[in-house]
């Protein structure tokens, strides 16, 4: 079964027993006493969900290597992280979709470009009332 790894510095919670993510420190990763850890299926480690807090308190913060200002600036960072990828997906979630294929690789149709169209094509024009255009499957809408 895999093992979980956490910083005694910054309390940073890893799968990777070389180096601390948090603060980039190699001396201070430690085991997770098995107490804390849930598993997956069976065989995925996960720090347990109910047990946290019990082990923020009672091992990460009583650790002789324990740094609290370690410990704010990878907190600020997290905040920071989740911020940042909770703005890319309202992003994502508010760009268009392709109804066919449902790719966002979409582009907006210009008025030069529907103007040409309309031009050499006339009324048989694919972008007469079109907005969008698809670059992964063609599809105008």
């Amino acid at each position: 079964m895999g093992q979980k790894y956490y910083c005694a510095k910054c309390g940073n919670i890893n799968t990777d027993e070389q180096q601390c993510l948090g603060c980039l420190e190699t001396k201070y990763i430690k085991l997770i006493p098995e107490k804390y850890i849930s598993y997956i299926a069976g065989t995925i480690p996960m720090l347990n969900k109910d047990l946290k807090e019990e082990f923020i308190e009672n091992v990460i913060k009583t650790s002789p290597d324990f740094d609290q200002s370690a410990w704010d600036r990878r907190i600020h960072w997290e905040e920071y992280d989740d911020n940042l990828n909770n703005k890319i997906k309202q992003e994502q979630a508010n760009h268009p979709k392709c109804p066919t294929c449902g790719s966002t690789n979409v582009q907006k149709i210009t008025g030069l470009e529907r103007g040409i169209s309309v031009a050499t094509l006339g009324l048989f024009s694919k972008k007469i009332n079109k907005s969008f255009k698809c670059n992964h499957c063609g599809y105008t809408w």
